[in-house]
């Protein structure tokens, strides 16, 4: 519902509506960023990566995303580009096996009643050739992808990120202006970076000025 919203498939009409994505995590600057949301009262949606939840420090930290309000989501369990599209063309055996191995790691740490049915492609499902055949089978899993239309920069190459806390919550808004349909925001981010709990309460401050309530995908 909220991709049609935002591709303009499905019409919206109700407010403005901010979903606050964080790819790659968890880290050691996840619970930074999880102070920063709690303080503000945002809810965000963690695009958890097996790979970073395998290694982090302390796993339980899957149940304070949880207790505070946020929503749990699916990267992959690799993120490995060469693994996944193998010449830039999505493998769905392996899709849904990065999927599935994600998801028995969260599953390990939460208990088997946990599920979560959203998944974000890494690197985008926009980057691939042939990913409708793996976006069927996902969806037969009863599994819905989702992208992005805004973004801080935070992850983008040297050449064109943003420089400075104002400058990657600025690109925020100046990269959701350029589509149709910027009512509904749903904004990339990385909780795997240093400099993201610098400037995610600049992000904050600057959509709720622009009229925006947040909410989670779940």
């Amino acid at each position: 519902e909220v991709k049609g919203w935002m591709k303009g498939t499905t019409e919206y009409h109700g407010p403005k509506i901010a979903f606050l994505t964080f790819d790659d995590g968890p880290g050691k600057y996840t619970p930074a960023i999880l102070d920063i949301l709690k303080e503000k009262k945002t809810p965000a949606t963690f695009f958890i990566l097996g790979r970073s939840l395998a290694k982090v420090s302390d796993q339980n930290i899957l149940q304070r995303y949880i207790r505070e309000g946020h929503a749990i989501a699916n990267h992959s369990y690799s993120h490995e580009y060469s693994y996944m599209y193998p010449e830039r063309i999505a493998n769905t055996e392996r899709i849904l096996e990065e999927y599935q191995k994600n998801l028995n790691l969260m599953k390990g740490i939460l208990g088997d009643d946990f599920n979560t049915t959203v998944f974000r492609y890494p690197g985008g499902s926009g980057s691939w050739n042939n990913t409708e055949a793996s976006k069927s089978s996902l969806a037969r899993l009863g599994v819905k992808y989702i992208d992005w239309n805004s973004m801080s920069g935070d992850a983008e190459p040297k050449s064109r990120r943003p420089v400075g806390n104002e400058a990657l919550s600025d690109y925020v808004l100046a990269t959701l202006r350029n589509n149709r349909h910027p009512e509904i925001a749903i904004v990339l981010m990385h909780d795997s970076l240093e400099v993201t709990p610098e400037y995610i309460g600049l992000v904050i401050d600057k959509l709720r000025a622009e009229g925006y309530t947040f909410g989670i995908l779940k």
